[in-house]
């Protein structure tokens, strides 16, 4: 089952769900089918707390004829609530028997609706310790507990962190704005049909060079240590590009964070492939964790088919193998996210805002190039991209381009993310 079945079966669904009244859980059930009465299926419920299952019950029998609408009150305890945790409720619809061509309690239908948002203000929250830093040659090497840090003074990069002398990141945040033209972009290389993949070669979002124009250290102290980083990425020969200004905060519990203020020149195509950045993950660490929509891949255009909850899996079950490589795997609208070794030690990022992430054992240029899956080299590290924004999936393959309102502008960005060990 495809991420791309999983989707039409949402959308294409019988049963809509409306809230009317949330907060005291007043919904409002539309009956689509042509004939049946929604009496033939069993309604379910449940809580999430943070992405995880707190509450849940069953519905009684909800008689509502076809193409007519309906009220029903879900009982969730809103008086357990805690005031900085998110609150999720899903509400479902079930087969009530065995049919021709599903079990009995097979899901039809369904929708969630969020109780009480996510407090992204929460993923910043105050680190206490102490924190201190020397310079070694052209590194910055900052200390803060048992976390250790080595951040290059002349790329602007951070070079590792370790954490009890346990390495959790190799190399980066590095910026990133180009991903594996999926078919609907055009494909890449010998397989390169136009459409907007063509314009994103035209403007050489495929050979982006980063060069660093100045570092400035804003503050040293017990308490944290800024630097802030200017730098281009800007193709050869080519007189668009993007100017890149992130302010890094090593705060005193070992946290790192990250603001990246982003601001396309020149002419640049109408959308863009994402607006990200990519990091370095040691081998060790195979387990994936998020809590965001899943758990199949999903991107802007393409996620009302996935359902907000935490999720985990190995880092292989991340990538999805097409017939020709491409990009793919994205989880969006993520809280955070962990890459673990099997003692649950490794590194987090959460978000200030949601974000998107993949990861994957093989560079973009050579998803990008490889023309069948045995053209790809599995790296001895993994590849997490973390993004503000993915580009979307569109149909231009056999369709329309990506409708407007899911594109990437080429307009000035500003966002966030916190990394530390998990």
């Amino acid at each position: 089952v495809t991420p791309k079945i999983l989707e039409v079966r949402k959308v294409y669904q019988n049963i809509a769900f409306t809230g009317k009244d949330l907060p005291n859980g007043l919904i409002e059930v539309q009956n689509k089918f042509n004939f049946n009465n929604l009496a033939s299926y069993r309604f379910a419920w449940s809580v999430l707390e943070n992405g995880l299952e707190v509450e849940k019950g069953e519905l009684p029998e909800l008689i509502v004829n076809p193409g007519e609408r309906g009220l029903i009150r879900i009982p969730f305890d809103s008086r357990k609530f805690k005031s900085d945790n998110e609150y999720i409720l899903t509400i479902s619809a079930h087969e009530k028997s065995e049919t021709l061509w599903a079990p009995a309690g097979y899901e039809i239908a369904w929708e969630q609706f969020n109780l009480q948002p996510w407090t992204f203000a929460k993923n910043r929250e105050s680190a206490t310790g102490k924190i201190s830093s020397k310079k070694s040659g052209n590194d910055l090497i900052i200390n803060s507990g048992s976390t250790r840090i080595v951040f290059d003074m002349k790329q602007g990069n951070i070079l590792t962190i370790s954490k009890d002398n346990l390495e959790i990141m190799q190399k980066g945040p590095s910026a990133s704005f180009w991903r594996a033209p999926i078919d609907n972009d055009g494909g890449y290389g010998k397989l390169q049909k136009g459409r907007l993949a063509k314009e994103w070669m035209n403007a050489g979002l495929d050979s982006l060079e980063i060069s660093t124009q100045k570092i400035s250290i804003l503050k040293n102290t017990s308490g944290e240590i800024v630097v802030e980083v200017a730098k281009t990425s800007q193709a050869p020969g080519k007189d668009c590009g993007f100017r890149i200004l992130e302010t890094y905060r090593f705060l005193a519990g070992g946290q790192v964070e990250l603001l990246s203020g982003i601001e396309p020149f020149g002419d640049l195509p109408y959308t863009l492939p994402r607006i990200g950045y990519e990091i370095r993950i040691p081998e060790v660490y195979q387990q994936f964790s998020w809590y965001g929509k899943g758990p199949q891949y999903s991107y802007s255009d393409l996620k009302q088919g996935a359902k907000f909850g935490q999720y985990s899996g190995s880092v292989d079950e991340q990538f999805y193998n097409f017939e020709v490589p491409q990009e793919n795997g994205n989880k969006s609208d993520l809280r955070w996210l962990s890459v673990t070794n099997p003692s649950g030690q490794g590194i987090r990022v959460s978000g200030l805002q949601a974000l998107n992430a993949s990861i994957r054992k093989f560079s973009v240029m050579n998803l990008s190039t490889a023309c069948h899956p045995f053209d790809l080299k599995k790296l001895p590290y993994s590849i997490l991209n973390i993004d503000y924004l993915q580009g979307p999936i569109g149909n231009e393959s056999c369709g329309t381009a990506p409708l407007k309102e899911y594109c990437v502008k080429p307009v000035k960005y500003s966002f966030s993310f916190r990394l530390e060990s998990n």
